[in-house]
């Protein structure tokens, strides 16, 4: 998986980069070989040690604390880069003098092998958000900010602190959270073109483990955190927030055959309200750039 990923990243037509691999394994295996290998052909890869076993995380990190470049490109082992991402991403990037994340859309390989791609819709090429209005988006379900490889991320503010944190009790989420440290700090772009391939065929995943019951509550536990930086905005309440997204569970349920496990869930959500909130979601989904509850300010047409 590993070399596919830094196979997308030699072969884009941006040249102007260099590659960090971050490596914690107790022992150099075959990978850091193959690294190794490139490495001697291409200076602009660097290949780096992180003693002890810090898993995505810490390799993450320690790979962005070496980082040189204005921006940042997290690209995980089991994903790939469209040949045109960089140099697309770069050119929303100067854009925007705020801008903390670029995020770019995706085609997804799900644990069956089916390949689901994110529809642009009717939105803008390119659009942007401040970093509070980007958490009101998120705390209402209205942006669904996506993994590390969709985003592109700026040097200055990861050097300044923004790392990828730990959290007892939120395991598969623990990106949101990074990334709501970066809002803190600046805007985010978002550019609505597929640039990157995100995996999870053939593999277990951080959130395949984690099951349906602890994603669903890890979502409803990143309200909590979401609260503080919106409430200035008069959001709805962190209780309607998760009676929908607890609705949006029993539609999630009733998806995949589960009726009567989706039926169970939706009764216990009473308020009409909370019921308009979720048909708001459902419209964004099936409709992506109408519906939208938070306003996004169009940079390219």
């Amino acid at each position: 998986m590993l070399r596919r990923a830094v196979e997308s990243v030699l072969a884009q037509r941006f040249q102007e980069w260099e590659l960090i691999v971050s490596d914690d394994e107790a022992e150099p295996g075959e990978a850091w070989t193959s690294m190794a290998n490139i490495a001697s052909r291409d200076r602009r890869v660097r290949i780096v040690t992180n003693a002890g076993t810090h898993g995505q995380a810490g390799n993450t990190n320690n790979a962005m604390s070496l980082a040189r470049g204005e921006w940042i490109k997290p690209l995980h082992d089991d994903d790939e880069m469209e040949a045109d991402c960089l140099g697309a991403m770069l050119d929303a990037a100067r854009r925007s003098d705020s801008a903390a994340i670029v995020q770019c859309l995706t085609r997804k390989i799900d644990d069956r092998g089916r390949r689901r791609d994110d529809t642009p819709g009717r939105r803008a090429r390119i659009e942007e958000m401040t970093g509070r209005s980007a958490c009101l988006s998120m705390y209402l379900q209205d942006l669904d900010i996506g993994v590390p490889t969709q985003m592109l991320v700026r040097t200055k503010y990861v050097h300044a602190g923004a790392l990828f944190p730990t959290h007892r009790a939120i395991t598969t989420a623990i990106d949101v959270l990074w990334y709501i440290d970066l809002l803190a700090r600046g805007g985010l772009v978002l550019l609505n073109e597929r640039l990157v391939v995100h995996r999870r065929d053939g593999h277990a995943t951080a959130t395949s483990e984690l099951g349906e019951a602890g994603f669903f509550s890890e979502c409803e536990l990143l309200r909590d955190v979401l609260l503080p930086i919106v409430e200035q905005d008069h959001p709805p309440s962190v209780e309607s927030v998760r009676q929908m997204l607890r609705l949006i569970r029993a539609g999630w349920n009733v998806h995949r055959g589960r009726v009567f496990r989706g039926l169970a869930i939706a009764v216990t959500c009473w308020n009409p309200f909370v019921w308009w909130l979720a048909a708001r979601w459902a419209a964004r989904r099936a409709f992506p750039g109408m519906f939208e509850a938070v306003p996004r300010r169009v940079l390219a047409r």
